[in-house]
C-alpha cells in the first residue's frame, strides 16, 4: 500500500514538532507539509491536496473549521483529524465529518489509531467503489469518478463535452442507485483512489 500524505496545521510550533516526531517512524505516512499560520497553509493545502489533514481548531485569524470550509468551497473534501486542547468542539467536529478528534498533547497511540482508521476507511472505500461501479452505466461511472474528484456539474459537462443538464440527470440517477442524498456523501464515503 502507498503511503498516505498528511498535512499538519497547528498555530503552536511545538505541537507541530511533536506530531512530526510521533509520525516519524510510521511507514504508512508521508508528511507532505506543515504550517503554523492558517493563511499560509491554505494555498499549500490547496496545491498539495493531502489525503489527511491534522488540523488545530483554535488559531489566530482563521480557525480550523473556517479553513476547512474554505477548502471545501473548492470542491476538495479531505479527511480531517481535528486537534484541540478542549473537548468543547468535539460535537461540531463530528458534524463536520471529522475522521477523529484528538486532545492535546496528542498521544502517539491515539494518533496511530486515527491514521489506521483512515487507512481502513480507504481500503473499505476501495472495495465499495468497485462494487458501486458495477451498478452504474459506463457514462454514470465516468461522472461518478469526476464527482469523487470534486468536480462540479459544470466542470464535468465541460470535460465530457455534454450539457450541464445531462450531467445533473446522471448525478441524480447515481445518487438514487447508491441510495444517498448528496454529492457530499460521495466525497465522504468514496474518496478517489490515488
Amino acid at each position: 500500500m502507498r503511503q498516505i500524505s498528511v498535512f499538519i496545521l497547528d498555530d503552536n510550533r511545538d505541537a507541530v514538532s511533536r506530531i512530526e516526531i510521533l509520525l516519524a517512524n510510521n511507514e504508512k505516512v508521508k508528511i507532505c507539509g506543515s504550517e503554523t499560520d492558517p493563511e499560509r497553509a491554505l494555498p499549500l493545502i490547496r496545491s498539495l491536496r493531502p489525503d489527511l489533514i491534522l488540523l488545530d481548531i483554535e488559531m489566530p485569524g482563521m480557525g480550523g473549521f473556517d479553513l476547512l470550509e474554505e477548502i471545501r468551497e473548492d470542491g476538495y473534501n479531505p479527511s480531517v483529524v481535528f486537534i484541540s486542547g478542549y473537548e468543547k468542539y468535539a460535537i461540531k467536529a463530528i458534524k463536520e465529518s471529522a475522521l477523529d478528534y484528538l486532545l492535546k498533547p496528542v498521544d502517539k497511540n491515539e494518533l496511530n489509531l486515527a491514521i489506521q482508521k483512515y487507512i481502513d476507511r480507504l481500503n473499505k472505500s476501495s472495495q465499495s467503489s468497485y462494487n458501486i461501479l458495477k451498478k452504474l452505466s459506463p457514462r454514470e461511472q465516468d461522472i461518478f469518478r469526476l464527482l469523487q474528484s470534486g468536480n462540479t456539474s459544470k466542470q464535468i459537462a465541460q470535460l465530457l463535452n455534454i450539457s450541464k443538464n445531462t450531467v445533473d440527470t446522471h448525478r441524480r440517477n447515481i445518487l438514487k442507485k447508491l441510495n444517498i442524498y448528496s454529492t457530499t456523501q460521495i466525497h465522504l464515503n468514496y474518496p478517489p483512489e490515488k
